[in-house]
């Protein structure tokens, strides 16, 4: 909300505002940086004075309380008004007994037994012992006031507020008069532009008024449109030509019965007839978004070739992808427009034709081998089908494990890789047949696979070998 406030100010404002602000708020800190340091100095040599004359009174009136000579103390302290700034000193013993003092106090200032207190002036306060050997005599204290420092600090403040005042009225005209060298071609150029708005793109030229780099501008903005004017009625031609054509295509892919999209760059679907939309609504998807619409297909691999060849503008043919959700089997191409690298998305539901040629496949493969007993088993050890003679001999079972005696027999890797690569495998097991009767039996099994070369069920034919054994 505030920087929309802040992006929506004019110019003037935005310009000239921060400059002025910047560099007034730089003059303030310095001056009150410089006012801070003058006070502290003055401050630290106030004090620095008091302590180097405190120091020498206190050694001078080292013989003056040995001798308890009050006359002496006296003028030792009534030497200390060579300071201006003293208020008040006094000497106590080293048992808190007043021994002699100097008073210059302010009208507001008072001397009590511990101290003096002021109601208004300020002052600091220097103490020191008075020492002979290692004995403490007693203490002198020596008051000085901060009057000087307090008028010095008022001076310089004034000093600083009118410095300050004067160096924010120049940057205000500094920030003037950059906010004139920016905006006048501003406005200059932005009256063009009305000009141009108002007149359209058939309207007179806009006349140079003065040939600088404003008016190269604007006679480079004039032949700007007068070819923007005869690329307007070029234009309109052509468009008109691509009406026809657009509409002629358009009537040949609605009455075609494959699913046709045309996809823009950024996976747009901009254009899907009729077939496209009735062949995608029988599956619960919408034609409108290729992204959503990808997503519901399998394998992984396959959709984001083709996503892939769609982005990168490349045709593929003949890729066919399975809905997750309803198996049904779709075959997919896509081919590059020429123009504005569009793309052509074709497909059509093949789910009947690889239904039907599975079932081939089955059907050749049991009446191949009818002679002997014959099943389908898909992946899961399911049984699918069984021919008249396994029938027959085994009776029906739905599962491999009711078939075999041995159901906890598991194939080795070895064995496994084997039947994979080589599409067949031959072992002999005891089956279980009509009443329970165990039969010893020569198992050949054989992969079923889809039309993508993936292992889909096993084809198992079972010999009898109970004739063989008896003799």
């Amino acid at each position: 909300m505030i920087l929309s406030w802040l992006n929506n100010l004019p110019l003037r404002v935005k310009l000239v505002l921060p400059t002025w602000l910047l560099m007034t708020s730089g003059v303030v800190l310095l001056g009150f940086a410089i006012e801070n340091i003058a006070e502290d100095k003055m401050e630290k040599s106030l004090i620095g004075r008091t302590e180097i004359l405190t120091n020498a009174a206190a050694v001078n009136l080292t013989a003056a309380l040995a001798f308890d000579d009050q006359r002496t103390a006296l003028e030792q302290l009534e030497a200390l008004r060579v300071d201006p700034e003293l208020i008040g000193a006094w000497v106590r013993t080293s048992n808190r007994t007043l021994f002699a003092s100097v008073m210059d106090l302010p009208l507001d200032c008072r001397f009590t037994e511990a101290s003096i207190v002021c109601s208004d002036t300020n002052y600091e306060r220097v103490k020191k012992p008075i020492v002979l050997g290692e004995e403490i005599l007693g203490f002198i204290e020596v008051y000085v006031s901060r009057e000087a420092i307090e008028r010095e600090r008022h001076f310089l403040v004034g000093y600083l507020v009118v410095g300050t005042t004067l160096l924010s009225l120049l940057a205000l005209m500094f920030a003037q008069m950059l906010h004139r060298l920016v905006s006048h071609p501003l406005s200059s150029l932005h009256q063009s532009m009305s000009s141009m708005l108002r007149l359209g793109v058939f309207g007179r030229a806009i006349p140079v008024k003065h040939h600088d780099e404003l008016g190269k501008l604007t006679a480079c903005f004039n032949d700007l449109v007068s070819n923007l004017s005869e690329r307007d009625y070029q234009l309109k031609q052509t468009l008109n030509q691509l009406e026809n054509k657009s509409q002629y295509i358009g009537e040949v892919l609605d009455t075609m019965e494959h699913g046709v999209m045309v996809i823009a760059p950024g996976d747009v679907v901009t254009y899907f007839n009729p077939a496209a939309e009735y062949i995608l609504r029988r599956v619960s998807c919408s034609p409108r978004n290729l992204t959503k619409l990808l997503k519901t297909f399998e394998p992984v691999s396959r959709v984001q070739a083709i996503s892939r060849a769609i982005d990168l503008h490349q045709p593929m043919k003949g890729i066919e992808l399975t809905h997750s959700a309803t198996g049904k089997v779709f075959k997919v191409s896509t081919q590059p427009m020429g123009t504005a690298r569009h793309s052509l998305v074709q497909f059509e539901d093949v789910t009947e034709q690889r239904e039907a040629e599975q079932r081939r496949k089955l059907a050749e493969l049991i009446f191949d081998k009818s002679q002997d007993a014959t099943l389908v088993m898909s992946r899961d050890l399911t049984i699918k089908t069984q021919n008249a003679a396994c029938i027959q001999t085994f009776g029906v079972h739905h599962s491999w494990r009711t078939l075999s005696t041995d159901s906890s027999y598991k194939m080795t890797f070895s064995e496994l890789k084997t039947l994979l690569s080589t599409g067949t495998m031959e072992w002999h097991r005891i089956l279980f047949g009509h009443g329970g009767i165990e039969i010893p039996c020569q198992v050949v099994a054989r992969t079923l696979t889809n039309h993508w070369g993936c292992v889909e069920g096993f084809v198992v034919t079972i010999v009898d070998l109970s004739a063989e054994m008896e003799i």
